[in-house]
């Protein structure tokens, strides 16, 4: 896959699904995709406000404002 993904840090660029999917977090969570995401931006515009605030999360919070 090539994308935008957060493991931790904002990283943008080829990632395999079958590593992501088989990742198991604390308390046995896993990796969500988020099927609902839609945007007008471009992802470019996504991973540099991922890379400014440290986060996809913190960048949705500045890009929706």
């Amino acid at each position: 896959m090539f994308g935008l993904a957060d493991l931790g840090f904002p990283e943008y660029g080829s990632f395999s699904l079958s590593e992501i999917a088989a990742l198991r977090l604390p308390f046995g969570l896993a990796i969500e995709r988020d099927l609902l995401f839609r945007t007008d931006l471009p992802v470019s515009v996504w991973a540099q406000a991922a890379w400014d605030t440290g986060s996809i999360s913190a960048a949705e919070a500045v890009l929706t404002t």
